[in-house]
Parts: C-alpha cells; sequence; structure tokens
C-alpha cells in the first residue's frame, strides 16, 4: 500500500510540473496575463500537495518531527495564500472582471491572512484557526468558482470557454470530497480508518493537470498565436457590428499614429475600437485582461489629445 501511494505521488507530481514547465515556456513566447496566474495557481495548489504528501510519508514511516510540521505547515499555507491572489486574478482576466487598487489591496490582504493565522495557530495551538483557515481558503475558491459559473457565457474564446466548461464540472463535483477530506482525520474513530485521508486534492490536482495538458498540447499553436485563433471570434463580432463597412487604418492614419508615439498594441486596439469592439470583445480578441483594454486606452486618447471613441473615429475618418 505504501509503495503505491508513493507511486501515485510521483505520476502527480511529474503531471503537475509538467504543466507549469510548459506553461512557463508558452508565457516566455506571448507573455499573456492569463497563463502567468494560472501556472501561479497550479503551483500554489502544488505546495499544499507537498504539505499532505509529507503528513502522508510521515505517517507511513511513523517520523515525528515538530520543525519538519512547522516548516510544511508554512508552505502550505504560502500555497494557499497564492491561490486566493492567482486564482482570484485569473478569474477576473477571463470574465473581464475589474479589478481596483482598493480590491487589489483587500485582495493582498486575504492572501496573508492565512500565514498570519497560521502563525497565531502555532503561537496557540488553537484547532480552531486551522478550521477557520480552510474555511477562508475553501470559500474564497468556492466564490471565485461560482463567479466563473455566473459569467461563463461571457467568454468570447471558444477554445478557452470548452476547456473552462470541463474545469467547472470537475471542481463542482469534488468540491464537498475536497471539503471533507480537511476533516477527515481529525474525525474521531472515523481518522482511524483513514490514515492518508481521502487523497481527494492529489485526485483533483492529477485530473486537472492532464486536462491542462490535453488542452494545452491540442491547442499549442493557437496558445502560441493567441491573435490567430481568435479571428473566428473576431468575425463573429464583426457581424452583430452596426457599420457595414470596416474602417481600415491607411498609410495616413499610419503616420499619423507614428507622430504621436502609438505603439503597435495600441494600433491594433485603435483598430478594433473603430470599428465598433467594446472593451469585451478586445480582452477576446486580443487575450488581454479588461484592465490592461482601459489602460492602453487612456494611453491613446491621452496621446492623441481626444477624450471619447467619437473624436477616435474623427480622426481616422478624416485621414482615410
Amino acid at each position: 500500500m505504501e509503495q503505491f501511494i508513493i507511486l501515485f505521488y510521483f505520476i502527480v507530481f511529474t503531471t503537475g510540473f509538467s504543466v507549469i514547465i510548459l506553461g512557463f515556456f508558452l508565457w516566455l513566447k506571448n507573455k499573456q496575463e492569463m497563463l502567468k496566474y494560472f501556472m501561479a495557481s497550479v503551483f500554489s495548489l502544488t505546495l499544499i500537495l507537498l504539505e499532505q504528501m509529507v503528513t502522508a510519508y510521515d505517517t507511513v514511516n511513523v517520523i515525528k518531527s515538530n520543525s519538519l510540521n512547522i516548516i510544511i505547515g508554512y508552505i502550505s499555507t504560502i500555497g494557499c495564500g497564492l491561490m486566493i491572489y492567482a486564482l482570484t486574478k485569473l478569474i477576473g482576466i477571463i470574465t473581464g472582471r475589474i479589478i481596483t487598487k482598493k480590491k487589489e489591496w483587500w485582495l493582498i490582504l486575504f492572501s496573508v491572512l492565512p500565514l498570519m493565522m497560521m502563525t497565531l495557530y502555532y503561537i496557540t495551538g488553537n484547532q480552531m484557526i486551522v478550521r477557520a483557515t480552510s474555511v477562508l481558503f475553501f470559500g474564497t475558491v468556492l466564490y471565485n468558482i461560482l463567479v466563473l459559473v455566473g459569467n461563463i457565457d461571457k467568454i468570447k474564446n471558444l477554445i478557452l470557454k470548452a476547456g473552462i466548461r470541463n474545469f467547472l464540472v470537475v471542481s463542482l463535483l469534488m468540491f464537498p470530497i475536497l471539503f471533507l477530506d480537511t476533516l477527515v482525520e481529525k474525525l474521531p474513530k472515523i481518522g482511524e480508518n483513514f490514515p492518508f485521508g481521502l487523497m481527494s486534492v492529489f485526485a483533483y490536482y492529477f485530473v486537472l493537470s492532464s486536462m491542462s495538458l490535453y488542452y494545452i498540447a491540442k491547442n499549442y499553436s493557437a496558445l502560441l498565436n493567441p491573435l490567430a485563433e481568435n479571428a473566428e471570434v473576431k468575425m463573429e463580432v464583426n457581424i452583430e457590428l452596426s457599420t457595414d463597412r470596416k474602417i481600415v487604418l491607411n498609410k495616413n492614419n499610419e503616420r499619423l499614429l507614428e507622430s504621436f508615439k502609438i505603439t503597435s498594441r495600441e494600433k491594433e486596439i485603435i483598430d478594433l475600437l473603430i470599428n465598433g469592439y467594446t472593451y469585451n470583445d478586445i480582452c477576446a480578441a486580443l487575450v488581454i485582461s479588461l484592465p490592461t483594454v482601459k489602460t492602453h486606452v487612456q494611453n491613446i486618447y491621452k496621446k492623441l489629445g481626444i477624450r471619447n471613441k467619437i473624436e477616435l473615429i474623427n480622426i481616422v475618418i478624416e485621414k482615410h
């Protein structure tokens, strides 16, 4: 039994680290914020699993080390805090939700809170603090999953939407078991029959890692060049435009924009704006977050000395 558990740990971690490494190389190629926070979420879950693995190995080998338990406990807590931050940012990018500076500070506070609570636990030894930390962690994760469920139809990238649907199905089915797994070892008599817990976190991690590897392998070219993959999304949006003629930036427009030091990314956004794309449409088309789009638009308006999209269109039409 012990050998089987160790082999299972090895397979699970190998799959998880493969996702992290592959995602890292993709991020180096296209610098997508979504990939960055996705990798951070996977890495945070890896830290949590590391604590569970050491705990189980401790049980197998009857090793008692208080210092090791404290170190591993802190590693797991850091993983919880990182998951709270990274998952919230990831869901915000996917759904186009704006995280203001004020919300960002609150998010950072919530992310640091598990570490503070764990320190308080080691000082007081009160088990209720550990349970409160679990509630905070699982409550945040569940909240983000429900936000994703409520906004799934707003995601315009069809491939991304399909992958997220699978993630939601697995998460919602396993979430009650995951929460129960944090309590089962502490329950009298029942915990004796499950010395390694239900191992649901490892199973969940393995399923999500396997799904991620399949998704990345199947759509590797599209992830390397997200603009090409979103051509279909652009076509769908263009059909809904009120204008019958697509405005195309010509050489006069290009020279004008270059004189105002407009970057290539800002030119892409201008092209979409003047053709009726909303901010959310631009997020989907360029695979960037809503705050990033708004920052680019503000920079464009500032450089051109204008205040709104109407003035931007007038500039383009005059030079068309």
